[in-house]
């Protein structure tokens, strides 16, 4: 009748009943209405003083960051379990929070596109920068249908009085594990005592475990110089000349981070995981996440055999490494001769016990050039070969 209102109320809670505050909904309607509202700390929100007899539409909408405690190499291992058939999700809302891209599909190009955002290669999941979708709290949306246009608004038509219940779900994309707990994982690493100059293989391997992520950091004092890797994931390396490494991977890898010391150092005190690019997390293999750690463990005990390799490159245009394994740390002598016995450079160094290996610049070989000899002395041992430098 004439003068008479309504209203339009709801709640927005995600799919484990916990309230959503700060959403935005708008309201849309008859004569020129738009109006938003944020929902309340209970997940509540409402319109009143409504014209009666006319149409409306509610749209919740929250645009929060991408959440990188939320959405983790976890959800990355459940996710393909589910594309492999050999785990499969559960609920339509499993599916909607597994389409990141959104395109009515859960495949590999979503698995992309959570590893590059955790990575720090992306920043939104999809084109349109949606973190979360919502769903009509009444619709049935199953594993079965989701797929099929759901309704992501609420309608009313020809208000009668208060509408109490437009009620929504809220997805987080990418969310689908909702881990709750999470136990302490490790990855595996050999420990090494470090001499300066020394080049040492950092390598890391995750052993049973399902995936995982976090950025590698390198302290002062050791310098990057090549990495590598085996298994299902990806790196990003855009700050690796600041010593930070993000990586994830899902199931069994194997990283090899080529370094060299500038100073004498034990490993595990100028390597660390951190949370500085992606954040820490493992997958254990039951699919639980958990924290995760660097394990050094004790130095290995091997039996080295001194030894010289050829130089790489070789032939030398403009720098070449040289490198020789110690059965024990030691003093050593590099001397470079030329093909007339001619003493070209000599180096005193402090070899460590195992591989190690010397940056050479043919800007220290006085202009020498052809055929030169380079020999390695450190005790009784002594070892020669050859190389050719061009110019």
């Amino acid at each position: 009748c004439e003068g008479s209102s309504g209203s339009l109320s709801g709640l927005i809670t995600t799919q484990d009943d916990d309230v959503m505050g700060g959403v935005e909904v708008t309201l849309t309607g008859d004569n020129n209405m738009d109006e938003t509202v944020t929902t309340a700390a209970n997940g509540q929100f409402s319109f009143g003083n409504l014209e009666v007899d006319a149409d409306y539409t509610a749209s919740p909408a929250y645009n929060a960051a991408f959440d990188f405690g939320n959405v983790t190499v976890t959800d990355i291992v459940a996710i393909t379990n589910h594309i492999l058939g050999s785990n499969l999700l559960g609920t339509g809302y499993d599916h909607v929070a597994a389409d990141v891209n959104m395109d009515a599909d859960v495949n590999i190009f979503d698995l992309v596109a959570m590893r590059r955002v955790i990575l720090g290669l992306a920043d939104d999941l999809n084109p349109a920068g949606a973190t979360w979708r919502f769903v009509e709290a009444d619709y049935n949306l199953t594993a079965g249908n989701w797929m099929v246009t759901f309704p992501e608004v609420y309608n009313v038509n020809n208000l009668q009085g208060n509408v109490t219940d437009a009620d929504f779900v809220g997805v987080e994309l990418g969310n689908v594990v909702r881990a709750g707990g999470r136990a302490a994982l490790e990855l595996n690493v050999e420990q090494a005592e470090l001499a300066a100059g020394q080049t040492h293989t950092v390598k890391i391997s995750n052993g049973e475990l399902a995936g995982f992520q976090g950025t590698l950091e390198l302290a002062a004092g050791l310098e990057l110089v090549n990495v590598a890797y085996e298994g299902e994931g990806a790196m990003n390396l855009n700050r690796a000349g600041e010593g930070m490494i993000a990586m994830a991977f899902n199931g069994a890898a194997t990283i090899e981070v080529e370094v060299r010391a500038t100073e004498a150092m034990r490993l595990s005190e100028a390597v660390s995981l951190t949370d500085a690019i992606t954040v820490r997390e493992g997958v254990a293999a039951n699919g639980s996440a958990g924290s995760l750690n660097l394990n050094f463990g004790d130095l290995a005990i091997t039996e080295a055999i001194n030894g010289l390799e050829q130089n790489t490159p070789n032939p030398v245009a403009e720098t070449t490494r040289i490198a020789y394994t110690l059965a024990a740390a030691g003093q050593v002598t590099l001397n470079i001769q030329d093909i007339q016995g001619r003493t070209v450079l000599v180096r005193e160094l402090e070899g460590a016990a195992g591989r190690n290996v010397i940056e050479l610049n043919v800007s220290e070989l006085g202009g020498a050039a052809g055929v030169l000899s380079y020999t390695i002395t450190a005790g009784d041992f002594t070892a020669t070969k050859k190389m050719v430098v061009v110019r």
